[in-house]
């Protein structure tokens, strides 16, 4: 019985191995089945299933002519035109035949994409990284890197080009209001008679809104003539844009390097003194300001540099120092007016709030004060003195009739005065003067403000005009360490 028992245990065991196996052997084959093979070609990939070299029937390591020489054999062989030609071939096999041979010979003319190719097949385990490659050169545009940096440097050159003929037609149009510039320009025009044939009769005359764009017109063509004008609002030139530069850089090269040479020779190596334009370019230097921007200068500006010998490295330091010194000093004596302001006018706001206080104290007590009287009046007066005065009236009955009466009359309009006067008349005195005490503190507060105000301001401009010299009406334009050399002129003196 025991051996027959153990007999079957172990025929069981036997089983249920052999399921397990049998579980595990098919999801083995399962996987292997759809995951793509690693030796195999890929579909859908350059030749699919089969490799490009056997179709064109070449070797690996051919060359393009003997690509191109296979390629134009094969295509005139497996051409759909001459598909009748060909023992056991229809048009739909020469048709298939030729799109592979193509298919071929563009993968395998092009470097890059032959080089990809021959990667695939060394390493066809890298399945996901082939589709990858193979279609990212399929879909990426291609277009010359060469085309595309010289359509961006021409649009880049275009739009630089007009914004600056937009800057200089602004700055025509604002010369053009500037009375300074308009008068010279419109005195010009009468001179050349050309705003007296704006101005025409009979039929050929037009309406007001013409004549003055017209003149408008003719003033701005003066201004553009007359007026030259520097820096960034310059009058555009072609030679100036992107295209240009790049175009003539050889040659501004060879000019740089002919002119440092020359400058080199001259006076370091000869010790000549500068000239008036060498000077200028070494204080342009100093300054670090660009040509356009040191060509914005006035004349005077320039002679200023001129006599102060600012091309000599040490003038210029001395004179920078003396600019960042009278800079802490405006500063600060700025800020200290600034700090002295804000504590007037809190101090003044302080008054004006105490004296409104006041005032509407003042009021209230005056009010409550002719309360006092008119009931004084109104209570107290018809209670104590309207009977003595009756009393009184009785008594010089007796004596006389004609006095009774004109009392009895009295007795009438005493209340009368004393009771409606102080009822109607006294508040509305009283409301009078009030507001006119509360309109007064306001006004001498509002004096008061504007007086510090206006001392605030003319402080602050005497400050910019004593230590900068370039105070206007309309700003304070704020200049560089460099610029404040053109204006400092007191510590330096």
């Amino acid at each position: 019985m025991k051996s027959s028992d153990s007999s079957s245990v172990e025929m069981a065991a036997v089983t249920e191995y052999s399921r397990r196996s049998a579980q595990w052997t098919a999801v083995i084959f399962t996987v292997v089945l759809f995951l793509p093979s690693a030796t195999a070609l890929i579909d859908g990939l350059y030749c699919g299933t089969e490799i490009c070299y056997d179709v064109l029937g070449v070797p690996r390591d051919a060359v393009k002519a003997d690509i191109a020489r296979s390629y134009r054999q094969l295509a005139r062989k497996y051409h759909p035109d001459r598909f009748s030609s060909l023992a056991g071939e229809t048009r739909e096999s020469a048709h298939q035949k030729f799109l592979l041979v193509a298919t071929a010979y563009e993968t395998l003319k092009d470097e890059d994409s032959r080089r990809d190719y021959d990667y695939m097949l060394d390493n066809p385990e890298e399945y996901y990284s082939h589709y990858y490659t193979y279609y990212r050169r399929r879909l990426a545009p291609k277009v010359d890197v060469r085309i595309v940096i010289l359509v961006t440097v021409v649009a880049i050159s275009i739009f630089q080009y007009y914004s600056w003929w937009a800057s200089y037609a602004e700055a025509i149009n604002y010369l053009s209001t500037v009375p300074k510039y308009r008068i010279q320009a419109t005195e010009i025009a009468k001179q050349l008679g050309l705003l007296n044939k704006t101005k025409e009769k009979g039929k050929n005359r037009r309406s007001k809104e013409e004549i003055r764009e017209q003149e408008e017109e003719i003033i701005r063509d003066i201004i553009k003539n007359k007026i030259d004008i520097k820096g960034g609002y310059q009058k555009p030139k072609i030679l100036d844009i992107l295209l240009c530069k790049i175009v003539l850089f050889p040659y501004c090269l060879c000019a740089y390097v002919v002119w440092y040479c020359k400058w080199t020779y001259r006076f370091t190596i000869c010790r000549e003194e500068y000239g008036d334009q060498e000077k200028l370019y070494i204080i342009r230097k100093n300054m670090n300001m660009s040509q356009s921007q040191f060509d914005s200068l006035e004349e005077e500006q320039r002679d200023t540099l001129l006599e102060r010998q600012l091309w000599i490295k040490y003038n210029y330091e001395v004179c920078s120092n003396v600019v960042v010194a009278t800079e802490v000093v405006v500063v600060t004596l700025v800020v200290a007016t600034e700090e002295a302001a804000v504590v007037v006018v809190t101090l003044v706001v302080v008054v004006v709030v105490a004296a409104v206080v006041a005032s509407v104290v003042a009021a209230v007590v005056v009010v409550v004060a002719l309360s006092v009287v008119v009931v004084v009046v109104v209570v107290v007066l018809p209670v104590v003195v309207l009977p003595v005065l009756a009393a009184v009236a009785s008594v010089a009955v007796v004596v006389a009739q004609a006095a009774a009466v004109e009392l009895a009359q009295a007795a009438v309009v005493v209340p009368v005065v004393v009771v409606v006067l102080p009822i109607l008349v006294l508040p509305v005195l009283a409301a009078v003067a009030s507001v006119v005490a509360v309109a007064s503190v306001v006004a001498v507060a509002s004096v008061i403000v504007v007086v510090v105000d206006y001392t605030h301001k003319q402080w602050n401009t005497l400050l910019c005009t004593r230590y900068y010299n370039v105070i206007t009406t309309e700003h304070i334009r704020t200049h560089s360490i460099c610029e404040h050399i053109l204006y400092v002129n007191t510590f330096y003196m």
